[in-house]
């Protein structure tokens, strides 16, 4: 899965990336796949997503953050990586709540790292990808 997201051009419309989107959920949604596999493809999508200067579709925002938040995993540091790279590139609010909350439970230190980087770089302003660029 994750060669083919790689191989997609940098730039692409908003229209394309939809598709994409949609394809990557029904994927994880309906075959067996590698975790680390699809949160890398699903960031390879966020950055393109990113380079649109667009905000991600509502529905498709809806459904990427229902698939994170069942498979968030706050024990593994992968995960919290990956997952905080996409909450900062797409606006995944809910997401970012969820993993903003898991601080008040027992954490790795580096866990607990990723978590406040993210926090440092996206608080208050999580829902929009490109604050301060306008």
């Amino acid at each position: 899965m994750i060669e083919y997201y790689k191989s997609l051009p940098d730039y692409m419309s908003v229209d394309e990336l939809k598709n994409l989107f949609n394809s990557f959920l029904s994927n994880v949604r309906d075959s067996k796949y590698d975790l680390g596999d699809a949160l890398e493809s699903l960031l390879e999508l966020a950055d393109r997503q990113w380079h649109t200067y667009e905000l991600l579709n509502e529905d498709i925002k809806c459904e990427i953050e229902d698939w994170l938040i069942s498979i968030v995993n706050s024990d593994s540091k992968e995960i919290t990586e990956y997952t905080t790279l996409i909450i900062a590139r797409l606006g995944l609010s809910r997401l970012y709540g969820t993993i903003k909350a898991s601080l008040a439970g027992n954490l790795r230190e580096e866990v607990r790292q990723i978590i406040t980087e993210i926090i440092n770089e996206v608080d208050g302003h999580v829902e929009d990808p490109y604050y301060g660029m306008r």
